[in-house]
């Protein structure tokens, strides 16, 4: 099956459209994803770099609201929408490993994006099969929330360091042991779910 009739066949209720209220604040949240990844990656303004994360995660909760309260469902959207949020995982994994580095950040970090590319190779399967379920994607909206808290917290943690909102400092390799877990429970829900 072609990409194109993929999406057509899926959602006789899905626009064509591409300007819209919420591709736009989707495509804002890419953006910041963009910006978060040169602020870490260069060092600069990293006191911003919590503001872009939470920017980014509102991004996702607004251009959905949006999108239902508009009626305005696209398969832009369709595209946009789980792009920026991969894309902020994979950028939130990164800055993790690339700030606490060492054989175990980096064998974790490895098979994360082991992980997550295989769970999006097999909902691809499933997708062109018709497949995909509810169920399925309530695991990854669960993992994408473990993701998004996991690295919520390390940027805070990170970057606004006189902001102490736990007692104890948690270290970057419990953040990508937990974040670990998230996949491989989604991955393993992807493979083995009949939906």
């Amino acid at each position: 099956m072609e990409l194109k009739s993929f999406f057509v066949e899926q959602d006789v209720n899905v626009q064509r459209k591409v300007f819209t209220v919420p591709n736009a604040i989707t495509f804002v949240g890419v953006l910041a994803v963009v910006a978060y990844i040169f602020m870490y990656s260069m060092n600069i303004a990293t006191a911003f770099i919590p503001v872009m994360v939470i920017f980014v995660g509102l991004s996702d909760v607004l251009d959905g609201l949006a999108a239902r309260k508009l009626d305005s469902h696209t398969y832009l959207g369709k595209i946009l929408d789980p792009l920026r949020d991969r894309f902020l995982g994979l950028a939130l994994i990164l800055n993790i490993a690339l700030y606490a580095e060492g054989a175990l950040v980096y064998l974790f970090t490895a098979a994360i994006v082991v992980a997550e590319l295989l769970t999006g190779y097999i909902n691809w399967q499933k997708e062109r099969k018709n497949k995909t379920g509810g169920s399925v994607h309530t695991a990854g909206k669960l993992r994408m929330l473990v993701h998004g808290l996991c690295g919520g917290a390390f940027v805070v943690q990170t970057y606004w360091p006189s902001l102490q909102i736990w007692p104890l400092p948690l270290n970057p390799i419990k953040f990508l042991a937990i974040m670990l877990i998230a996949s491989i429970i989604a991955t393993v829900f992807y493979l083995f779910s009949d939906n």
